[in-house]
């Protein structure tokens, strides 16, 4: 891991930091910044992590969003030691029916990037991450029609009415516009980051990829949108358990009667001890969420995997002698 995760701040280090990465924190949410620097392992110095503060000015609604930028992303995926990175450019699908100056300017359909993730069989398997366009482009509505509910007002009387977007959705001046294809490059690196490596970029997310959410609710409500998006990928519910099992599969979510069995079929099938300890670091979540809903199953499942893990030792001792 990168020094900067034990380092200590000077004085003027952190007065930096606050003048420009964390410019809108308070000192509470400034403290909170630098210890997740440090645990995460990333550099505000190189824009790696940054603070963004929403409704700073309403203290009922202000919220710290700590947001990773696609070099933190980046940095994270270098220290795992599995990580290789895109070869070939980003592909893009476009769609010339869907090109629009205002909502579309490269009439983007959607992004695809690979990055390789180093198997327990010693091969570079791809990890695709795909980013479509009408998900994460910021539109919004520039223009709205009030309409009556039907309802009145008890104390005035008055007709009630709620606010109904008209005309097409537009994109606001800036990257979005100016660079549709980076834009929507990063999101799809992020993807293709996230599904290789759930466990370092759990509850992380790049900017682009907030852009479209933060349009139609608070801060609050967007990040927890996000995470809960995320979080439902990942777990789904106590009735499906994450797994990886083939590098190219990805993440999957198994349901918790046959996880077991998935397991012990996919493991079966490994050669050395090397490749069945890495399956498990791979899986550490996954396990552990297993035991929490079925121990008894879980603790089952532990003895037959160590009888495997046996079983292999002693076989690759015979091979090496």
């Amino acid at each position: 891991m990168s020094d900067i995760a034990h380092r200590s701040y000077s004085a003027s280090q952190l007065t930096l930091i606050r003048r420009t990465v964390a410019k809108d924190t308070s000192q509470d949410e400034f403290d909170l910044f630098i210890e997740i620097c440090k645990q995460q392992g990333l550099d505000p110095f190189k824009k790696q992590i940054y603070a963004h503060v929403y409704n700073k000015d309403k203290a009922d609604k202000r919220q710290l969003v700590i947001v990773t930028s696609i070099d933190g992303y980046r940095a994270k995926a270098q220290r795992s030691g599995d990580y290789r990175p895109a070869e070939d450019a980003v592909v893009f699908e476009t769609d010339p029916t869907a090109k629009d100056p205002d909502s579309n300017p490269a009439g983007l359909v959607k992004a695809v990037v690979k990055v390789f993730k180093f198997g327990p069989d010693r091969q570079w398997y791809p990890v695709a991450g795909e980013a479509r366009w009408d998900e994460f482009a910021p539109l919004e509505h520039a223009a709205f029609d009030f309409v009556d509910t039907g309802e009145v007002w008890e104390d005035s009387g008055k007709p009630k009415k709620k606010r109904v977007p008209k005309g097409k959705r537009t994109l606001k001046e800036g990257n979005w516009k100016n660079m549709p294809h980076v834009m929507l490059g990063k999101c799809a690196e992020a993807q293709a980051l996230r599904r290789g490596w759930p466990e370092d970029m759990s509850g992380m997310y790049v900017q682009e990829e907030l852009d479209k959410l933060t349009l139609d609710m608070s801060a609050t409500e967007a990040v927890e949108a996000y995470e809960r998006d995320e979080r439902l990928k990942r777990t789904a519910s106590k009735d499906t358990i994450p797994a990886i099992f083939e590098m190219s599969g990805g993440l999957q979510l198994i349901p918790l009667g046959q996880f077991a069995d998935r397991t012990l079929e996919y493991v079966g099938t490994l050669s050395d001890v090397a490749a069945l300890d890495f399956w498990n670091d791979q899986n550490v979540h996954g396990l552990r969420q297993y035991w929490s809903y079925a121990p008894n199953d879980a603790l089952e499942l532990k003895k037959k995997m160590e009888h495997l893990r046996s079983r292999l030792s002693a076989a690759n001792m015979e091979t090496a002698a």
